[in-house]
């Protein structure tokens, strides 16, 4: 058995391994020298507790606070990762029956490029798409005469699908590319009730100001009075 400790509270694990109390020191807490198979039980122990040692520091650096219980459900639970095509389908699917249509669209239009440039092979996880790939993904739209619009919002859909698998457990956040990768080169329009309409730029109008009334020319709202740039 293998005892963990935290808070003052312990918690025991099974190695699924037996020992003869007389080929064992309860003080060392390991095998005796004339243990039958001393190498082979010590080898079991220390890869048991190199591995709680590993998730220990996974909480850590992820800032999450454990007990002894949640440690061991951690390591004991067995989680099975999505592949980029799964968690996509299952997403669009559950975004429709809340009634975000218009999300739900974004995300398969993202879901059907990802499609195209890997030719429909999306088995793998999110961990695999990396700051290489994703520079690979956006050369393939540009060499396929893709708008930077759309570029935009495929990206930030993609983005959006890895932070999400992130707060899932579906990748670990080390694996996150986008801090490397500026989706901020592309433009994107944005329109708001006090914003207008802008590619790449948002100007924003006081709630009680607004001119009146508003065109758009050459990209920069004018009116009568007020110019824009």
């Amino acid at each position: 058995m293998l005892c963990v400790t935290k808070d003052r509270k312990r918690k025991y694990q099974s190695l699924g391994i037996s020992v003869n109390p007389k080929f064992w020191d309860f003080e060392k807490e390991r095998p005796k020298a004339n243990c039958p198979n001393k190498e082979l039980i010590l080898k079991i122990i220390l890869e048991k507790e190199n591995e709680y040692q590993k998730q220990i520091l996974e909480f850590k650096s992820e800032q999450i606070d454990f007990t002894a219980s949640t440690l061991l459900e951690a390591k004991t639970s067995k989680v099975k990762y999505k592949t980029v095509s799964e968690f996509y389908t299952e997403h669009i699917k559950y975004l429709k029956s809340i009634g975000k249509i218009g999300t739900a669209k974004s995300y398969n239009d993202s879901f059907n490029s990802l499609k195209r440039f890997t030719k429909s092979k999306l088995d793998f996880y999110f961990s695999e798409i990396t700051l290489q790939w994703l520079n690979d993904y956006e050369k393939w739209l540009r060499s396929n005469q893709c708008k930077e619009t759309s570029m935009s919002v495929y990206f930030r859909t993609l983005r959006s699908a890895f932070n999400k698998a992130i707060s899932d457990k579906n990748v670990k956040i080390d694996a996150y590319p986008f801090k490397e990768f500026k989706i901020s080169k592309f433009p994107f329009y944005y329109f708001g009730s006090n914003y207008p309409l802008f590619l790449g730029l948002i100007i924003p109008f006081p709630p009680m100001c607004l001119p009146l009334p508003l065109h758009h020319q050459n990209g920069c709202a004018t009116n009568d009075k007020n110019k824009f740039l």
